[in-house]
């Protein structure tokens, strides 16, 4: 398949799956509740058995790969304060502080947008090193998250108890194991026989398509006129901020060059994901401006689908640097 061609079934692929979860909340088939129990669904069961299989078929890349989650630490934890600069300019509130940081430090890097367009942009072993690249980001969602959102609202929140959040529930844990037992096989008995490998192109899209649709369900369009320059704020922070940050951090930690430059590459998109919406977790159980982070999730991820080609032409670039 062509880069052109790839480029256009991303693209539908988030347009129609958003789309369709929309269009049946409209209708009444479907509500917010459901929705999650569909979406929790296909992260216990389905998202465990694509990252099984996209590390199962990982290719060697050397150490250097070890370094991907080290970057995506960095791009949360360093945008921690330059977003908590920018909160105490931008609010009064704490609850409205809260989940500005959050949303600026957690990105949609799993298979509904980063790891989706790895996969476009260098198939399975893009998935895979995806996977990896965002190794930091459960345990930190629910240790950095709630801590934060704590943190504004005066309480102290226990590290080993909200640890323990992380690997409970299926839908958190399951994906996790998914990706040692694929790493176990490839160890143990060798890559995913290449015959099998066009499974993988049903099954990415397919992962990527249940969640999108689940968050097409969730779009809520009425609040978002109140928050027009955090917004902007936002966009800049993740689509230019973000990106160099993560390109930064990988010429500091020696990926360049590294296997075809497919780490940078991954780093790229990764790095220019839109706020992940798990901050609109983090921000209802913690009882923060859920209007606000709604907004900021919303903008960011419907503009993540025009800036897809942009960022897979762009990584195309580097693959040939």
């Amino acid at each position: 398949m062509s880069p052109t061609a790839k480029t256009i079934e991303a693209v539908l692929v988030i347009v129609v799956s958003l789309g369709l979860g929309y269009f049946c909340r409209r209708r009444g088939w479907l509500n917010q509740e459901q929705s999650g129990k569909i979406s929790r669904g296909g992260l216990t069961w389905l998202s465990p058995l694509v990252t099984c299989s996209v590390m199962w078929a990982l290719r060697p890349v050397g150490w250097s790969a070890a370094f991907l989650p080290v970057v995506c630490t960095l791009c949360i934890v360093l945008m921690w304060p330059v977003a908590a600069a920018l909160g105490r300019r931008l609010f009064s509130e704490p609850a409205s502080r809260a989940p500005w940081v959050i949303c600026a430090m957690f990105s949609n890097q799993g298979t509904t947008y980063g790891t989706f367009l790895c996969y476009i942009a260098l198939g399975a072993q893009g998935a895979a090193l995806a996977s990896i690249f965002v190794l930091p980001f459960t345990p930190l969602i629910y240790l950095l998250g709630f801590f934060i959102a704590g943190r504004y609202l005066g309480e102290n929140l226990s590290p080993g108890a909200v640890l323990l959040k992380a690997v409970r529930p299926g839908y958190s844990r399951n994906p996790l194991l998914g990706l040692l037992v694929g790493l176990s096989l490839l160890a143990l008995v060798g890559r995913l026989p290449e015959r099998l490998l066009p499974i993988l192109d049903v099954l990415v899209p397919l992962d990527s398509a249940v969640q999108l649709f689940c968050i097409g369900v969730t779009l809520r369009f009425s609040v978002i006129g109140g928050y027009l320059r955090p917004i902007a704020v936002m966009h800049a922070l993740k689509f230019l901020f973000t990106p160099l940050l993560g390109l930064g951090a990988s010429l500091l930690l020696g990926l360049w060059g590294q296997a075809g430059n497919q780490l940078v590459q991954v780093v790229l998109i990764q790095a220019s994901t839109p706020v992940a919406i798990w901050s609109l977790v983090v921000a209802q159980a913690a009882g923060l401006n859920l209007n606000l982070a709604n907004s900021l999730w919303i903008t960011t991820n419907l503009f993540a689908i025009a800036w897809a080609p942009v960022v897979l032409a762009l990584a195309r670039l580097l693959g040939k640097g």
